[in-house]
């Protein structure tokens, strides 16, 4: 996906705090029709960060490895295809 538009989103992640509001800036999909886009909302490795959530790529890739998820099913699963 490519995009030329960004548009600060607010929103609550009620299983971290049910009265906190959070506004992101989230890039916006002005090609893909709403009924026929997979996902509402993708939040990458920059809202994590945004938050303090530390995700350790080398434990996530490891596990998933374990789990037998490997070559494309592991970009995949990670978002890289």
């Amino acid at each position: 996906m490519t995009s030329n538009e960004e548009s600060l989103v607010e929103m609550k992640l009620i299983e971290l705090s049910s009265n906190n509001t959070i506004t992101f800036p989230c890039q916006v999909d002005s090609k893909t029709a709403p009924n026929e886009a997979p996902y509402h909302i993708i939040l990458g490795s920059d809202f994590m960060e945004a938050l303090g959530i530390n995700i350790e790529y080398s434990d996530l890739l490891e596990s998933m490895r374990r789990k037998g998820v490997r070559g494309s099913g592991l970009q995949y699963y990670l978002g890289f295809n």
